[in-house]
């Protein structure tokens, strides 16, 4: 061999497109031939989603292997008449639980732990204010 490695495909590829950084308009301007599927050229073009950041409403006590969020559907008309349906929203609106279907969808979810507690003393009267969706994220607090 020379003394030189002998490259494969997805070493070609992590070496000319992944190490130099390059972008699909970069890749394409180099193999005008080039015709790659629409959402992968969107994909490419806008910027990466960002992660969603959702309240747990559920108490562990009540579901141990289980987490319950509340999330309101973003589904409104723009000034233009479009019709827009929130990314995320819209994906939890459709996804069908394991137990339904084999053929379920999947995402990533992470949970941070919080340092919020309530008081030891179940007795001492504690006010909760949510401006956001209303009593759904007191909920795990009144499954205790």
């Amino acid at each position: 061999m020379n003394g030189k490695r002998n490259l494969t495909r997805q070493d070609e590829y992590a070496q000319w497109v992944v190490a130099s950084h390059k972008s699909l308009l970069e890749v394409m301007a180099e193999f005008p031939s080039a015709k790659p599927p629409l959402g992968v050229f969107l994909a490419s073009v806008g910027p990466r989603l960002q992660p969603r950041c959702y309240s747990i409403e559920s108490s562990p006590k009540m579901a141990p292997s289980r987490i319950h969020v509340t999330s309101t559907l973003v589904y409104e008309k723009t000034p233009t008449w479009r019709i827009h349906k929130g990314v995320c929203s819209t994906w939890i609106k459709k996804a069908v639980p394991l137990e339904e279907s084999c053929d379920c969808c999947w995402t990533p979810i992470f949970v941070r732990q919080s340092n919020f507690r309530l008081p030891t003393d179940t007795k001492l009267p504690i006010v909760m204010i949510d401006p956001r969706t209303g009593l759904a994220h007191f909920r795990g607090f009144l499954q205790v």
